[in-house]
């Protein structure tokens, strides 16, 4: 039974999941800070193993894959995606170079929106209609906004929880030690540690939610569809009301773009 690999790669970290008779296996994510302290392997090394111990894994035969689908928003990731192919004797096509998405858009200019972006807007506006908003949630949070028309209108971009620890982190050495450490919640935290857990929550959770209600001002107060996506959004979605959680909402972009079941 052949089986497709589709892959997203990010700053923070690489997501693959398999898509095999129209059905999707679970979602696998690699930290890439886990990978640099790997004393064994490269990241790119690090990153085809693990692809191929979960094919072993489940029992998948690597002969019987049929392609390799890939976004990717990290300058670095061309040895890992080549590294990937390899493995599989299989060559990797990416969204934007040699997949392209029919997503109209308003975006300006139009080559600078992100693929993975384009990859979300296209699979919300095909699962749920418009108009509605996707607000990713990973290194940056992201907003992807489409019309009742499927019309890519735009969205914001805003620190996610990555960049809010290295900004931290600059100004306040010890900063990722501190907010590591094990926190009880409170009602009110009363440590450093659990106030910093919360503080950074907090602000992930306001951030997403008021990209969610500027899109209700961008169509007048119409009622929108709401999708949360991104490596924490389990996090900050139990804290927002009237939202969908759609972790593959990526890789049904990269699927649906690809023409495959």
């Amino acid at each position: 039974m052949s089986w497709r690999l589709y892959v997203d790669i990010g700053n923070s970290a690489m997501k693959f999941a398999l898509r095999r008779d129209c059905e999707w296996t679970p979602l696998v994510r690699l930290s890439w800070e886990e990978a640099c302290q790997s004393d064994v392997l490269p990241p790119e090394a690090f990153a085809a193993a693990a692809v191929l111990t979960e094919l072993e894994r489940g029992g998948i035969p690597k002969e019987e894959c049929d392609g390799i689908v890939a976004v990717t928003s990290s300058m670095d990731s061309g040895p890992i995606l080549e590294l990937v192919g390899k493995s599989l004797g299989q060559p990797v096509r990416v969204l934007g170079k040699d997949l392209k998405a029919k997503l109209r858009s308003r975006y300006q200019p139009p080559k600078s929106l992100g693929q993975d972006r384009v990859a979300n807007a296209v699979a919300a506006y095909a699962l749920y209609g418009g108009p509605v908003a996707v607000v990713d949630i990973g290194s940056f949070i992201t907003s992807e906004v489409v019309d009742a028309d499927g019309v890519f209108i735009g969205g914001c971009i805003a620190a996610g929880l990555e960049v809010i620890e290295a900004g931290m982190d600059e100004v306040m050495p010890g900063f990722s030690d501190l907010f590591r450490q094990p926190a009880k919640w409170d009602d009110l935290p009363n440590s450093t540690g659990a106030g910093l857990h919360a503080g950074v929550l907090l602000q992930m959770v306001c951030t997403a939610k008021a990209l969610l209600d500027a899109t209700a001002m961008a169509f007048d107060g119409t009622t929108t569809k709401r999708v949360v996506t991104g490596g924490d959004a389990e996090l900050v979605a139990e804290h927002l009301e009237d939202v969908t959680i759609n972790p593959m909402l990526t890789f049904e972009g990269l699927r649906l773009i690809d023409g495959y079941a």
